[in-house]
C-alpha cells in the first residue's frame, strides 16, 4: 500500500465534457427551482422529511448496518430510543442528530472547519464508540482500498490543507466541491470509525451552502460509490462527480413536484387547454390531460405499495423511482407515429429479499401494438402503460419490445371506454381482462416476484 502524503488541490481537478454538461443540466434544473425560494417553513420542513429517512437509513446501509426505513421513521418521531437501545436504533439516532446538527450549522451561516468535522464524527459514534471526534492516535488499513491513510501524526496538518483548499475552492461547481470535501475526508481517513458517514454528511454540507439539496448516496449505489471513490484517489474526478450529479438532478425533480400546490398544477392544466388553437388540438390536449392523470394514479399506486412494503417488513422491500410523465408533445408523437422518445419510463421498482434484490421492473409508456386477437380495433392510437423486467444482478438491457419471462404475467395496462384493460402472459398465451382495480395489479406484480422470483413461502 503507498501512503497518503498530500490533498490534491482543488485547481488539479478536471472533467470530461460529458459531466461538464451534467453540472450544466443541474444548474438549470437548481435555477428553476430557486425562482420558487424561499419556501414557507411548512414546505421547507416538509421537503427535509420526505428525503431524510431514506437517506439516514442509506448512509448506514452502505456501512453495513442493518438499518430499516421504519426504524428510522419510528426514532424520527420521537427522536428517542428506549433506555438499552439495540445498536441498530443507537445508531439511527446519532446518525439523525448529526444530520441535524449540519442542517443547523448550514441555517446558522457557519462554514466548514475542523471542529464541525469532529463534531459530526462525535454524534455518530455517541455511546458507540469513546473515541468519538477525536482524531485517531493508531495506524489504520483500509481493507480492498489501493492506498495507506496517513499516520496519525499528519492528520491535522492534511485536514489544514483539506480546509485551506476548500476555501479556496469557489471557483468550483458546488457539486465538484462537495464531491472534493466528500473524497478528502475519506482518503485522510481521520477518525477510528465513521469516516464514510462523516464524509457524506460534510457532502451535503457543501451541497446545501451552493444552494442545492443534501442527496446521501442510496445504498444501492454502493458498488459504483465505492468504485468512484477509488477513481478519485488517482486523480480522475468523473464518476463520483457524475454520481453526486444524477443524485442531485433526481432530488431536484421530487423537490419540484412537492413544492409545487395542487392548485398550481390545475392552473398549468388549464391554461393549457387554453392554449390549444384549434378544435382538434384542443380535443387531443383533453385527451392527454384525461390519459395523464390515469397514468400518474397508476404509477403512484405502485408507488405507494412499494414504501409501505419497505415500511412494514425487514424481510422484503421494494426501492421505487418514478419519472414525471411525457409531456403533451411527446405523447401526440406517441399517439399518432408510434415513435417513441428518447425516455419514457413512468416507475421502476428494485425488489429486495433480505437485503439483497431479485428483480427489477420497469413500467414506461409506448403505443399498444395492435394482435388479431385484441377486443377492439380502436386500440391503434392508444398510449399504454408496459412493462418490461430483468434480473437484478443482470449485465443485460432489458427488452422494451419482446419481454418475455415465464414468472411475471404483466405486460400492459390501458385504458379504452373508461375501463381499466390489463394485458398479462403466462405460458406463453396472451389474455386481457377489464375487471382488476388498479390495486388487484399491484397485488398481483408484487407477488409473482416475491413468491415466483423471490421463493417466498406462501
Amino acid at each position: 500500500m503507498t501512503p497518503l502524503n498530500r490533498i490534491q488541490a482543488p485547481k488539479e481537478i478536471t472533467l470530461s465534457g460529458d459531466v461538464v454538461a451534467l453540472l450544466q443540466q443541474v444548474d438549470e434544473n437548481a435555477e428553476r427551482l430557486n425562482e420558487r425560494r424561499p419556501f414557507s417553513r411548512e414546505t421547507e420542513l416538509e421537503v427535509r422529511r420526505a428525503f431524510l429517512p431514506d437517506r439516514v437509513t442509506a448512509t448506514l446501509n452502505i456501512e453495513g448496518i442493518a438499518a430499516t426505513r421504519r426504524q428510522t421513521l419510528a426514532i424520527m418521531d420521537a427522536m428517542v430510543i428506549s433506555q438499552n437501545p439495540a445498536k441498530e436504533d443507537q445508531e439511527i439516532l446519532n446518525a439523525l442528530k448529526a444530520d441535524e446538527f449540519v442542517y443547523n450549522q448550514y441555517e446558522y451561516g457557519a462554514d466548514l472547519d475542523a471542529l464541525m468535522i469532529r463534531e459530526v464524527n462525535r454524534l455518530l459514534l455517541h455511546t458507540l464508540k469513546t473515541e468519538g471526534g477525536e482524531f485517531r492516535r493508531v495506524q489504520v488499513e483500509i481493507s480492498g482500498a489501493s492506498f495507506q491513510p496517513p499516520a496519525p501524526t499528519d492528520i491535522a496538518p492534511l485536514l489544514s490543507d483539506l480546509l485551506t483548499g476548500y476555501r479556496n475552492a469557489e471557483f468550483l461547481h458546488p457539486v465538484v466541491r462537495a464531491a472534493l470535501v466528500h473524497h478528502q475526508v475519506s482518503f485522510v481517513h481521520p477518525f477510528v470509525d465513521g469516516n464514510g458517514r462523516t464524509a457524506r454528511l460534510l457532502q451535503d454540507f457543501v451541497l446545501m451552502k451552493g444552494r442545492l439539496y443534501p442527496t446521501g448516496v442510496p445504498s444501492s449505489q454502493r458498488d459504483q460509490y465505492y468504485q468512484a471513490l477509488q477513481k478519485a484517489d488517482a486523480g480522475d474526478w468523473d464518476e463520483i462527480v457524475s454520481l453526486l450529479a444524477q443524485n442531485q438532478l433526481s432530488t431536484l425533480g421530487k423537490i419540484d413536484a412537492i413544492t409545487r400546490a395542487p392548485e398550481e398544477r390545475m392552473k398549468w392544466i388549464t391554461s393549457l387547454t387554453k392554449v390549444a388553437s384549434t378544435k382538434k388540438t384542443g380535443a387531443l390536449h383533453k385527451q392527454y390531460i384525461v390519459w395523464k392523470s390515469r397514468m400518474e394514479q397508476i404509477r403512484d399506486a405502485f408507488a405507494r405499495a412499494a414504501s409501505e412494503i419497505d415500511e412494514s417488513s425487514d424481510v422484503i422491500g421494494v426501492a421505487y423511482r418514478w419519472y414525471e410523465t411525457v409531456d403533451f408533445d411527446d405523447w401526440k408523437s406517441l399517439v399518432t407515429t408510434g415513435r417513441r422518445p428518447a425516455f419514457t419510463w413512468s416507475i421502476s421498482l428494485l425488489f429486495f429479499m433480505d437485503g439483497e434484490p431479485i428483480y427489477k421492473i420497469i413500467g414506461f409508456f409506448s403505443r399498444h401494438r395492435t394482435k388479431p386477437d385484441d377486443f377492439t380495433v380502436d386500440l391503434r392510437e392508444v398510449v399504454s402503460m408496459q412493462f418490461t423486467g430483468i434480473e437484478a444482478r443482470s449485465q443485460e438491457r432489458p427488452d422494451f419490445v419482446n419481454y418475455s419471462d415465464p414468472d411475471i404475467r404483466l405486460r400492459e395496462l390501458l385504458y379504452h371506454d373508461d375501463k381499466l384493460h390489463t394485458f398479462t402472459e403466462s405460458g406463453g398465451e396472451r389474455d386481457c381482462v377489464d375487471d382488476k382495480s388498479i390495486e388487484d395489479v399491484v397485488r398481483e406484480l408484487f407477488e409473482d416476484v416475491f413468491y415466483r422470483k423471490g421463493g417466498l413461502a406462501g
